[in-house]
């Protein structure tokens, strides 16, 4: 997400309503999908021998299959929600670019700031861009308008194409957005900045506790009591593995 976003750029999120259920299932497996519904109806089990079967026509949660095609459903939207389908003469799409920027290590202008590539539109600037992590979307652009232009035909084609839009979870634009697929974006203050929440570092630093018990040693305090690694008391199966977890704990400054 960060490979197309520049300090002052904008973030506005849209989400797809009942993941699973926007795409059928493969008439393959409808014959063996099926439910009884004489629960339901009672007042039908004299019409009936044994059961009032209804056929289940949709991807169902618990399927091995649901969400390779769901997610593959999606992806092919995303091609259309960025195409000129629904656009009327004089109409410009605001995921619309002009040039691609090459920006790669081995070359001489290179400039790790940058994104290795990325899209540009005829003013220059990083174009306007749909990311998805599933069943969420997030969408950057350069100006607020133009984010709530790109989220409102993000909604139109997804109605467009019988996909469920989940108005009720779509955020307005913003420069500092909440947590998105595990990361934390800013664009103020003239740079962007990429972190994760505090839950999930708290998580983090305690799934490298336990690594640190697996790896035979014993842990004295707890994670908020200071450097603990420098009292890990050794065990009679000190070695190679213990050391690299030491050492890992250095690097990532868990304290």
């Amino acid at each position: 997400m960060c490979r197309t976003l520049e300090p002052g750029y904008w973030c506005t999120d849209n989400n797809y309503g009942e993941h699973f259920l926007n795409f059928p299932l493969s008439p393959e497996l409808q014959q063996y999908c099926g439910l009884d519904l004489l629960q339901l109806f009672p007042e039908e089990a004299n019409k009936v021998e044994d059961m009032l079967t209804a056929v289940w026509v949709r991807n169902a949660m618990g399927l091995k299959q649901s969400p390779f095609v769901a997610v593959q459903g999606l992806l092919r939207a995303k091609t259309v929600i960025r195409s000129k389908v629904g656009l009327g003469e004089g109409m410009e799409n605001p995921f619309d670019w002009s040039s691609i920027r090459k920006n790669y290590p081995w070359s001489s202008r290179y400039d790790p700031s940058l994104a290795w590539l990325a899209k540009i539109d005829k003013e220059g600037l990083v174009a306007t861009e749909l990311h998805q992590y599933v069943d969420d979307l997030r969408i950057t652009a350069k100006t607020k308008a133009l984010a709530w232009r790109a989220s409102s035909r993000v909604a139109k084609i997804c109605s467009y194409l019988g996909l469920q839009d989940a108005a009720r979870k779509r955020r307005e634009p913003i420069q500092e957005p909440g947590a998105w697929a595990g990361a934390v974006v800013s664009t103020v203050h003239s740079q962007v900045l990429k972190g994760v929440t505090q839950e999930c570092w708290n998580k983090t630093k305690r799934k490298i506790e336990w690594l640190a018990h697996a790896a035979s040693a014993e842990v004295d305090g707890g994670i908020s009591e200071g450097p603990w690694w420098e009292r890990l008391a050794w065990g009679q199966r000190k070695g190679r593995r213990a050391t690299y977890t030491i050492r890992l704990l250095r690097n990532i400054g868990v304290s």
